[in-house]
């Protein structure tokens, strides 16, 4: 878990607390773009290989891609929020 989880928060740190680096709301297209395309390849590798990449993103019901759409907006809600505090 922490694989994945680590570097995003170093690099959450990094970008927001430690830099002045400035967000603004109209970013969260890019954070929708990245999700949407890291989703689909996840979504192709696990057709393809029959081999699931995140336990609860299996891809054999309907429930992954509303998982995969709650992601998308939680990203979205957490740039807005970037963008306000930066």
């Amino acid at each position: 878990m922490f694989k994945h989880s680590t570097p995003l928060i170093s690099t959450m740190i990094n970008a927001f607390i430690l830099s002045d680096m400035i967000i603004y709301v109209s970013d969260f297209w890019f954070s929708l773009i990245v999700g949407i395309a890291y989703g689909l390849t996840t979504f192709i590798i696990t057709i393809s290989t029959g081999k699931y990449i995140y336990w609860f993103l299996p891809w054999d019901s309907m429930l992954s891609l509303y998982i995969l759409i709650g992601i998308a907006i939680f990203s979205i809600v957490v740039t807005y929020f970037a963008a306000k505090i930066s």
